[in-house]
């Protein structure tokens, strides 16, 4: 409404006009007077004003008093906001660590540590059956974990995972909304700072995402007051039809799947071909070498930005970034990509590189994949890359600032 009466200052115009008018039929009263040695000017100025100059006087009065306070009310708000000082978002640096077994977070947070990491992304498992996938959750560890990465000062990121993933229709929304809020209450409880209701939701499930974003959102919020983000699995359209033209129409459409979310997160993947089935090569043809991909990052990263303005979102997070193979695909034991695949470990590195690259000053937060590290999960053996964890280290101590 403050801006609205601004323009009410128009009728200070009116007001000058009027008073003019006054003085002028004053003057004249006056010499009026003079000349016929009438003494009485106050009857005079009561003759020369008309009733209906006399009923305005009162209201022009109140209402120039009120312009003159709504303009030093405007005043004041537009000092504030000059000198209200922008409020500072956190930079998620870490790691993605989807259901790890009970232990591993403590026999490799030092490491995680060690490589400027600020956050973990940990998962809550559902429990799974041959005929029934949402049989309940796996809470066996998690508060652990949770109060393992708080005690060294780290953030956490937490959501509910299926693995292997099932597919989930109409009628199975009901049980997974209640197991996803019993997840919220696990992250409430244990003060996570940022929670996802399901980690890949378009990989699960068969209903429309944006109808369920939206009320699995309201239903968390119910027992959950951190900050969420909606976990996605996305690829940005095809390079042959964006442009920056594109991404300005996509930021300027109505409100979509994503607003209330705080961020919004993504994968980017770099693969390797050499273990790829030929629709797999052709499938991620533009992921595979480092110029193409260096180019698909970049254009992956401004479609989700894109997004996040048009949902009125805090920002973005790339929630796994690293090099993908058959072990995440497909389970098999084949984890060290430069003996089994077509990379060398400058490409390995480079490719993580080219994230960070593309994301700084853009992007809320990194999450780099398990193999990142010298360990071992599951009883393989993941030998980490040296060059690459000090790419990493660099990057998250150095380059990338604490809060943007």
């Amino acid at each position: 409404m403050l801006f609205a009466e601004k323009e009410k200052p128009i009728k200070r115009f009116k007001l000058s006009n009027i008073t003019e008018m006054k003085i002028e039929k004053c003057a004249f009263g006056i010499l009026v007077l003079l000349i016929i040695g009438i003494v009485f000017i106050s009857g005079c100025v009561q003759e020369g004003t008309s009733p209906e100059d006399r009923s305005v006087t009162p209201e022009i009065s109140e209402e120039s008093e009120v312009t003159i306070e709504n303009e030093e009310e405007i005043l004041q708000e537009e000092k504030q906001e000059e000198t209200t000082p922008a409020v500072k978002q956190q930079i998620y640096k870490g790691i993605w660590l989807p259901g790890m077994v009970q232990g591993w977070l403590a026999s490799n947070i030092d490491k995680i540590k060690a490589l400027g990491m600020n956050t973990v992304s940990l998962s809550v498992e559902f429990i799974q059956e041959d005929d029934n996938p949402l049989v309940g959750i796996d809470t066996s560890h998690i508060a652990e974990d949770i109060k393992l990465a708080h005690d060294n000062g780290m953030k956490v990121m937490l959501n509910a995972n299926f693995h292997p993933k099932p597919k989930l229709g109409e009628e199975d929304i009901e049980r997974l909304n209640s197991l996803i809020i019993e997840v919220a209450k696990i992250a409430e409880e244990n003060d996570v700072e940022l929670f996802a209701p399901l980690s890949e939701p378009e990989t699960v499930l068969l209903v429309d995402r944006g109808e369920w974003a939206q009320d699995i959102l309201h239903k968390i919020k119910e027992v959950y007051h951190g900050e969420t983000f909606w976990n996605g699995a996305f690829a940005p359209p095809d390079k042959e039809v964006v442009s920056e033209e594109y991404f300005r129409q996509v930021a300027e459409q109505p409100p979509g799947d994503f607003v209330g979310y705080d961020y919004i997160g993504f994968p980017s993947y770099y693969w390797q071909g050499g273990n790829l089935e030929p629709e797999e090569l052709l499938q991620f043809a533009d992921q595979m070498t480092l110029e193409s991909y260096s180019e698909y990052a970049d254009r992956l990263v401004k479609y989700m930005l894109a997004y996040a303005e048009r949902d009125g979102c805090k920002g973005v997070i790339v929630k796994e970034f690293g090099v993908i193979d058959r072990f995440f695909m497909r389970g098999s034991d084949v984890v060290d990509r430069l003996d089994n695949g077509t990379l060398t470990e400058e490409e390995y590195t480079e490719s993580h590189r080219i994230v960070l690259e593309k994301g700084k000053d853009k992007v809320a937060g990194f999450m780099t994949t398990i193999d990142i590290l010298d360990t071992e999960i599951y009883g393989i053996r993941i030998r980490g890359i040296p060059e690459t964890q000090e790419v990493i280290r660099e990057w998250f101590t150095e380059k990338l600032p604490e809060e943007r």
